[in-house]
C-alpha cells in the first residue's frame, strides 16, 4: 500500500489512501475482491471505467454527491434444483456488494451519462469549467 505523506497536504491523494484502505485486499466471506476502477481526467471531463463483471444495469447504482462518485453494485442469485424421485430440493442463494467512491474535483451534478459494455462501466463527468470572474463588491 502506498503511504501517505502528511506533510504534503492534499486532498486527492487522501481521498486515495482512504479509498485503498477500504477496498485493497479487503475481502468479503465469498472471497470476492473490491472492484477495479479506472480514473482519466480530460479538459472538459473525467472518464470512470469500473470493472463490473457478470453484472446487469440492474444491479449497479451510480450517484453523485458533493463531488463524490459513488459506484455501488448488489448482486444477488438464486439457484434451485429439484430432484423428483427423491423429493429433494436444493436451493442456493448468495449475495454480494461492492462500493467505491471517487473524489473528483470540479465536477458537475448534471450531465452525467453512464454506459455498461461487455462488463465495463464507463461514467463521464462533466467539469465545471465556469471561469469565476472578478466582481467589485460595493461597501455600504
Amino acid at each position: 500500500m502506498a503511504k501517505f505523506d502528511i506533510t504534503k497536504p492534499n486532498r486527492e491523494e487522501f481521498y486515495d489512501m482512504m479509498n485503498r484502505f477500504f477496498t485493497d485486499d479487503f475481502s468479503i466471506d465469498n472471497g470476492s475482491k473490491a472492484m477495479k476502477v479506472d480514473v482519466q481526467e480530460h479538459d472538459d471531463n473525467f472518464v470512470v471505467e469500473a470493472d463490473v463483471p457478470g453484472n446487469d444495469k440492474d444491479d449497479i447504482h451510480v450517484e453523485m454527491n458533493n463531488h463524490n462518485l459513488t459506484i455501488k453494485v448488489e448482486h444477488k442469485q438464486e439457484h434451485e434444483e429439484k430432484d423428483e424421485a427423491a423429493k429433494y430440493i436444493r436451493r442456493e442463494r448468495s449475495y454480494s456488494s461492492v462500493q467505491r467512491v471517487i473524489h473528483l474535483p470540479k465536477s458537475m451534478d448534471e450531465g452525467i451519462t453512464a454506459k455498461l459494455d461487455n462488463g465495463v462501466l464507463t461514467i463521464t463527468v462533466p467539469k465545471d469549467t465556469r471561469v469565476n470572474e472578478k466582481a467589485k463588491i460595493e461597501i455600504e
